[in-house]
């Protein structure tokens, strides 16, 4: 693999107790020999997950650089989170094309509207990871979105950026077909989100488990963002029905508070938080869990969603309920089970603990795909072969 330079704009705190997609594919092209420096914001008061910090190490090859903002302006707790990234994007541009010449950068890496400036910058690759449904987190996030004048603009914005860029990721087939659409099927490619199995060990003996679950012993399970499109209201309601089955939710995010205040004064005992975790510390608690959940709202943002915990659930051979989302139908080969009201959810849960042998078996037959599709290492090296091919 040609060792290449790579310039990440990266919207967030690099050093964040949850290792995102672009850490994980920054880890292993920095093992491989490739340079990646990125570009980090300044420190933030917030209760996102990108802008909470821990030590973490990483790689020599990755060589961080953080932006200097006004902080008048970053730190003003009046301004929202979208219009703070947008001015990110716009303060940026000088610091990427100083970098650029300085290290003489082959691959400028992009993922979000605020990026759009960055677009035009001309003397290297630009790679487009298009991870998310951007004007839906928009309309979501910011009040003013919902004009029908600024949404036409977000979109014209997103149309000139996919088409500026010489490569477009897709972390889903919902964002590939838009790709489609807009470019054709020249410059895109699914790459989707995975698990590392350094972590999460995919061994023949994670999809044996018990033969059942004794009575009043039983753990369900969410690990991931505590964020408005998680569907906590229906987990919640779950457990008003069980009371006798545990549930233990992992994380942390904007919507922690929210939900500890709820267990307390609903005196819910047998909801369990352990607050915001490293990435390290997952798979300990993941193992714990008896049946593990990926329950998202039924909104665009997550139908376009590919959701990592599914993966690390998987890998540890725990039997899943999810949401039914567009993007999960796409992965699933027959080992999910579905529940999109706490109905559905109390049955399904009832279900696989009685049959839970039958359960973990129905599991095993996503160890196959795993390997060959969604983990890290086969993700990372279908970025640099792409990347390789156009330079």
């Amino acid at each position: 693999m040609r060792k290449f330079k790579i310039l990440l704009p990266y919207l967030a705190r690099w050093n964040q107790p949850s290792k995102s997609r672009f850490h994980q594919i920054a880890d292993r092209l920095a093992k491989n020999g490739c340079i990646v420096h990125v570009i980090q914001a300044p420190t933030l008061k917030s209760e996102e997950i990108t802008f909470r910090e821990r030590n973490i190490n990483f790689h020599n090859n990755i060589k961080l650089h953080t932006i200097k903002l006004n902080r008048r302006i970053w730190e003003n707790a009046k301004i929202g989170k979208v219009i703070k990234k947008g001015y990110y994007g716009l303060a940026v541009i000088q610091m990427v094309k100083r970098l650029m010449r300085e290290f003489s950068i082959d691959v400028l890496w992009l993922y979000n509207l605020p990026h759009y400036p960055l677009s035009k910058i001309d003397g290297c690759i630009i790679v487009f990871d298009y991870v998310d449904d951007y004007l839906a987190m928009l309309n979501t996030e910011a009040k003013f979105s919902n004009n029908r004048v600024v949404e036409l603009i977000e979109k014209a914005f997103l149309r000139k950026l996919l088409r500026r860029a010489d490569i477009v990721f897709s972390v889903s087939k919902v964002l590939y077909d838009h790709v489609k659409e807009v470019v054709g099927e020249k410059k895109g490619l699914i790459l989707p989100n995975g698990v590392d199995l350094s972590l999460f060990s995919l061994t023949d003996s994670s999809f044996s488990g018990p033969r059942s679950i004794p009575q009043g012993k039983a753990t369900v399970g969410f690990a991931g963002a505590f964020e408005y499109f998680i569907d906590f209201n229906m987990i919640f309601e779950a457990a008003r029905r069980l009371p006798k089955v545990q549930f233990v939710l992992v994380g942390g995010g904007r919507e922690y508070q929210r939900l500890v205040k709820l267990k307390k004064s609903e005196n819910l005992n047998n909801i369990h938080f352990t607050g915001l975790v490293a990435s390290e510390e997952v798979p300990q608690h993941v193992s714990r869990m008896d049946i593990c959940l990926n329950s998202f709202k039924q909104t665009r943002v997550s139908h376009a969603a590919c959701s990592m915990k599914l993966f690390e659930y998987l890998a540890l051979g725990k039997p899943v309920i999810t949401s039914t989302i567009e993007e999960v139908k796409n992965v699933d080969k027959g080992f999910l089970y579905y529940a999109d009201t706490a109905e559905e959810l109390v049955d399904r849960i009832r279900w696989i603990l009685r049959c839970y042998q039958e359960a973990v078996e129905k599991t095993s037959k996503a160890k196959p795909i795993i390997v060959r599709k969604y983990n890290w290492d086969i993700i990372a090296e279908q970025f640099a072969n792409t990347i390789e091919a156009h330079l």
